[in-house]
This record gives structure tokens, C-alpha cells and sequence, in this order.
């Protein structure tokens, strides 16, 4: 696992050997398998996947296919790099998981996020009064709904959320499957 200096979830990882959410996501994927659905190959959505630790451990402990959505480009560039080590061990790895670029929101939008620590925020578009707030450190994105970015048919066992803002923005327009 590639792994960010000085960041919260890199920290973890260095102390434990692991992330204790992310084995908690496995255990949730577990207890929801359904033989009757043997074959057919469910999704786990990690919105805001950071350098990648839940998507990785999925695909390592599950035979989960991953989307993987992460706005960022400095934690992007460490899952990604993570995920092409692993996939030389497990070429399968390779074939189970998409990165997205971008940011999950209510509607599609260009936005700017906040680069720090291995963390990053949102920054609102336009502030109160009509003006862009003043941030340092920032980088260009893109928001989409994850309507309109997934597939209608894709089957989504597990949604893991990590995002700035309020959550169901997020989901809002997601069909109940």
C-alpha cells in the first residue's frame, strides 16, 4: 500500500497494518451474500476513496467489483499506484475496479477542491453575497450525480460515503435498486 506522510489514514495503516473501517466493510459485505444470487458479480461503491484502503481490502478479501470515485489528485495518484502493485500479485484486481475522477454531488458541477494533509474539502462554487471564497491550494473538479454516472443495472451491494458536504446530495437521485 502506497502510503501519504503525515495523513490520517496513511498513519493508521502504518501503526495497525490496516484501516479498521475498511475490515469493517468486509465483515458488512459478508453478511449480506445471498446464494441465490451465486455468480452474479455485486459492486461496492467507495465514494471519496482516498489512497485507496477500503477499495484494496475489498478487492483483496471479497471478490467485490469496486468503483472507486476520488476527486483528488494527490490521493488518486496513491491508490492508483497501490492498486497497480496489487495487480501485479492478482491480475483479477485489474479487472474488478474502475477509478473515477470526480466527485459525487446532487447535479453535475465544476467545483474546486481544497488540497491538505492527504485530506481535501469542497469548496462551495459561489459564496454568500455572490463571490468566490478565497482558498489556497486548490485544484479544479468535476461533480456528478452517481445517477448519471453508473450504469441502471449495476448491482450495488455496499456504498460506502466519504464526502464533503451533505451526504444524500450525494445519492439523491440514485434508484432504489
Amino acid at each position: 500500500m502506497c502510503l501519504v506522510p503525515n495523513e490520517h489514514v496513511s498513519n493508521t495503516i502504518r501503526e495497525l497494518g490496516h484501516f479498521p473501517d475498511c475490515e469493517w466493510l468486509v465483515k458488512v459485505w459478508r453478511s449480506h451474500d445471498d446464494p441465490r444470487t451465486r455468480g452474479q458479480r455485486d459492486t461496492f461503491v467507495d465514494a471519496g476513496a482516498n489512497i485507496g484502503a477500503c477499495s484494496l481490502e475489498m478487492l483483496l478479501r471479497t471478490d467485490a467489483r469496486v468503483v472507486a470515485f476520488e476527486p483528488s489528485p494527490v490521493n488518486r495518484f496513491y491508490l492508483t499506484r497501490s492498486l497497480r502493485m496489487a495487480a501485479l500479485r492478482d491480475p483479477s484486481i485489474g479487472r474488478r475496479i474502475v477509478v473515477v475522477p470526480f466527485a459525487l454531488g446532487a447535479h453535475y458541477q465544476q467545483s474546486r477542491l481544497q488540497l491538505s494533509g492527504g485530506g481535501s474539502k469542497v469548496v462551495p462554487s459561489i459564496a454568500a453575497g455572490g463571490t468566490r471564497p478565497k482558498a489556497t491550494n486548490t485544484t479544479a473538479i468535476e461533480m456528478r450525480s452517481l445517477d448519471g454516472t453508473l450504469a441502471p443495472d449495476l448491482r450495488i451491494r455496499l456504498l460506502k460515503l466519504d464526502v464533503s458536504g451533505p451526504a444524500p446530495h450525494a445519492v439523491r437521485a440514485k434508484r432504489a435498486s
